[in-house]
């Protein structure tokens, strides 16, 4: 296994630190400048765990948080004795700046949190933060198969009041059988949750990806639009966005004329498994590991024969394997890079 092997498989197994500090020691002078990289994640993280046990506090609630030990992760783990604590300690996360991957509110929320086990938020800044919510299932639910549980697109079905919330258990085998019986085409793959890119890693990213002034980058999936920004600040290229998240609409377009960049970006408000690549050179993608493959794969399906790009500190398992792969670092944060 080669040195730069090595460290990308050392990253998608959370031992990244462990293996450059030993390596540094032997005089590996780039593993000694990624093992201060992670020196300085972990202490920011352990001060973002501290922050937030703080407000925990503040709020009586009695949870447990543990700053990410592998010291390559922006993430705090939080465990809640039950579900309604864990209602609650989202609630105060809210409060500190963190949104969550699912938003619900009514009957949905209530029957996400007693019949679930974990929520993630995310606070998007520079260098965001991710907090890893558990607590285990509530009441009868634990004996229930996973399969019977409703879940994200049963919540999505029809909005309940809170006290109605038991009745997602008859949502679910209504909508499956429905499905079932419309039959088509299966739906497209997820893009999956919200997820924020360091700002302190984006030049490294764009260099990963080769984009040049010819280039038309494409972000499906855009956030705030931080990528798109940078890329044509520094790049001169052309770039859109494609969001469907409302407030992550608003926020980006927002971002794009405090940028000065009206008329060079492009923020649409739709679906980015269904946007249109006829005019883009490069995707950009920020989505989970077990999505990114497939979802490089049904982007070659539609036709997409340019560059596409994603990052992420686990690795890549799919129909297709990355033509590269590297292990990328900023200031304040490190990514596993990879190009189709």
């Amino acid at each position: 296994m080669s040195a730069d092997n090595e460290l990308r498989q050392a990253a998608t197994d959370q031992r990244l630190w462990d293996v450059v500090r030993e390596r540094a020691g032997a005089g590996d002078v780039d593993a000694a400048r990624i093992a201060a990289v992670c020196e300085r994640i972990a202490t920011q993280t352990a001060a973002e765990a501290d922050r937030l046990r703080a407000a925990a506090q503040t709020a009586g609630l009695e949870v447990e948080l543990t700053p990410d030990p592998a010291g390559q992760l922006h993430v705090v783990h939080v465990t809640a004795s039950d579900w309604s604590t864990a209602r609650r300690f989202a609630a105060v996360a809210r409060e500190n700046a963190y949104v969550s991957w699912q938003d619900r509110d009514g009957g949905a929320a209530e029957a996400f949190f007693r019949t679930q086990e974990q929520l993630h938020l995310v606070r998007l800044a520079d260098v965001p933060h991710t907090i890893a919510l558990s607590w285990p299932a509530g009441g009868a639910t634990r004996r229930l198969p996973t399969a019977l549980l409703p879940s994200g697109r049963d919540f999505d079905t029809v909005a309940l009041p809170p006290v109605a919330w038991p009745l997602y258990f008859l949502v679910r085998p209504i909508r499956l059988m429905r499905e079932r019986l419309a039959g088509g085409d299966a739906p497209s793959l997820p893009l999956g949750p919200i997820l924020s890119t360091p700002v302190d890693l984006l030049d490294a990213l764009l260099e990963f990806a080769g984009l040049t002034a010819d280039d038309h980058l494409v972000d499906l999936g855009c956030g705030d639009g931080r990528v798109l920004i940078h890329a044509v600040d520094r790049h001169g290229c052309e770039a859109t966005g494609v969001e469907n998240d409302p407030a992550l609409v608003a926020r980006a377009r927002e971002q794009v004329r405090r940028a000065g960049l009206h008329g060079r970006v492009e923020i649409v408000d739709g679906d980015a498994r269904s946007h249109d690549l006829s005019a883009a050179t490069v995707v950009f993608l920020f989505i989970p590991a077990e999505h990114v493959a497939d979802v490089a794969a049904e982007l070659r399906d539609r036709g997409f024969d340019g560059r596409i790009v994603s990052h992420e500190q686990r690795w890549v398992r799919g129909t297709i394997e990355p033509s590269a792969s590297e292990v990328l670092t900023g200031t304040n944060s490190l990514t596993v890079a990879h190009r189709w």
